[in-house]
């Protein structure tokens, strides 16, 4: 997560940290102590770029500043999550960063995947044959399913026999 404080010092810094301790694997003592000389540095700036966004920010304030903004900013700076975000989606080079738009291209692909159009010719045959010759008994003169009907006859399959206490265990 970004933080608020986030500036180019800070991902130079970090970056160059990171860097030096995927080179670690090698396990050479001048990684070793490169990588720690890095950390440090990067701690620092770290630390100074963060007091010096909280100075200013805190220079902001007034009388009437709302206290919920002051502690959604301390919470933004602590760098942890709000709560959980769906990541963004790329899809034909297009990438997707509503909730909305995510939640409609994932009904379209869910869609897609599970629709008849993937089914092959016997399979919907026997699908088609297995639902006229099955649901036609529970269908009314209205055309509407006599659920009360539907739910006796499944409910007598032996699937959906209550569990014993021995399969509990």
């Amino acid at each position: 997560m970004e933080v608020p404080y986030w500036n180019t010092d800070y991902h130079q810094a970090t970056s160059q940290r990171n860097a030096a301790r995927n080179r670690l694997k090698n396990g050479s003592k001048e990684d070793y102590f490169e990588y720690k000389r890095l950390k440090g540095v990067a701690q620092g700036v770290i630390k100074s770029a963060s007091q010096n966004f909280w100075q200013k920010y805190c220079s902001t304030l007034n009388r009437t500043t709302q206290m919920g903004s002051v502690w959604k900013m301390a919470k933004r700076m602590s760098g942890k999550e709000a709560g959980f975000r769906i990541p963004c989606l790329k899809i034909g080079g297009n990438i997707h960063f509503s909730n909305s738009e995510k939640a409609n291209l994932l009904a379209d692909s869910f869609a897609k995947v599970s629709s008849d159009a993937n089914y092959s010719e016997e399979f919907i045959k026997t699908k088609n044959s297995y639902k006229t010759n099955n649901y036609s008994n529970y269908i009314n003169s209205d055309n509407n399913c006599n659920i009360g009907l539907l739910k006796d006859n499944i409910s007598n399959k032996e699937y959906n026999v209550a569990y014993t206490i021995y399969e509990l265990k």
